[in-house]
């Protein structure tokens, strides 16, 4: 069922941000409300001519804005040119897709979901610009497309519950390895620790 996994993950995400992050950190509350806002906006849309534009897409791409301009300015160049190589591999994958559909070997958006998170951890280390530069250059990339459809006469729905149940799981993917990397990172220097007594007491 489309939209399914855009609900999941994104209740997923803010039971997460909501009941176990740091309630010091800064982010909690104003991510949770963002979450909230997210989850109860996304199926509203705007009519554009005979399409259907997601309402929490501009939200969500005004959001990405505001957080990329409090970056420091070498951040600020390197997230908005890595948002753009983002958008234009999604509008190729998107194009590619109609014309030569015979190399999906799996499912469309299953498949444009790995393609971004491999390029988005090939591009940032934290997850902080993994997240910002997987949201803007997938939300510019399906406006983008929107616009190059439109122009051929082609009816294509612009942040369709296809479209958030790719980015959700994409979202969810890199969360994951963040949490899994920072789990490794804090075993490894447990194990360290443990080793270090261990030679001290032989």
């Amino acid at each position: 069922m489309e939209g399914s996994l855009f609900f999941l993950f994104s209740w997923i995400i803010w039971i997460i941000s909501t009941f176990f992050m740091n309630k010091h950190n800064k982010v909690r509350t104003k991510l949770s409300a963002f979450l909230l806002l997210f989850i109860i906006v996304m199926p509203y849309g705007l009519h554009w001519g005979n399409r259907r534009i997601s309402v929490g897409l501009f939200i969500t791409l005004f959001f990405s804005f505001y957080y990329i301009s409090k970056l420091n300015w070498k951040s600020r160049i390197y997230v908005s040119a890595c948002s753009f190589f983002s958008m234009m591999a999604y509008v190729v994958f998107e194009l590619m897709a109609i014309l030569d559909p015979i190399w999906l070997l799996l499912p469309k958006e299953w498949l444009k979901a790995i393609v971004m998170v491999v390029l988005v951890l090939f591009l940032h280390k934290d997850i902080y610009s993994q997240i910002l530069t997987l949201l803007t250059g997938n939300i510019i990339g399906e406006v983008t497309f929107g616009l190059i459809t439109r122009y051929f006469s082609m009816n294509a729905e612009i942040g369709s519950f296809l479209f958030l149940d790719s980015l959700l799981t994409s979202m969810m993917v890199i969360i994951t390895i963040s949490y899994m990397k920072d789990l490794l990172s804090k075993l490894e220097k447990h194990v360290s620790f443990l080793e270090k007594e261990r030679t001290k007491n032989m």
